[in-house]
């Protein structure tokens, strides 16, 4: 599911931004990004700009999965305010 458990130490990190992603239909994948993920980035390349993004977007209006249960935009809006992301 999560193909990344967390970014690789052995190197010199020249970053400049980092594209942080989750899927709309999986909380787990959400809050990865701000237990885990965010708090590796940060430690690595602590000046860099991370963008928040959300796929899977279109299981909103297709029909194609429950959407009770997902992500929804203010949520996201709410993370990357309070941690200071681009989204």
């Amino acid at each position: 599911m999560l193909h990344c458990s967390k970014i690789p130490s052995d190197g010199d990190y020249v970053c400049s931004c980092f594209i942080l992603m989750f899927s709309v239909d999986s909380r787990e994948s959400f809050e990865l990004c701000q237990s885990k993920y965010l708090p590796q980035i940060r430690d690595y390349c602590p000046h860099a700009a991370v963008l928040l993004v959300g796929t899977k977007i279109d299981l909103r209006y297709t029909g194609g999965a429950d959407t009770e249960g997902m992500i929804t935009t203010d949520e996201a809006l709410r993370m990357a305010e309070t941690n200071h992301l681009s989204g």
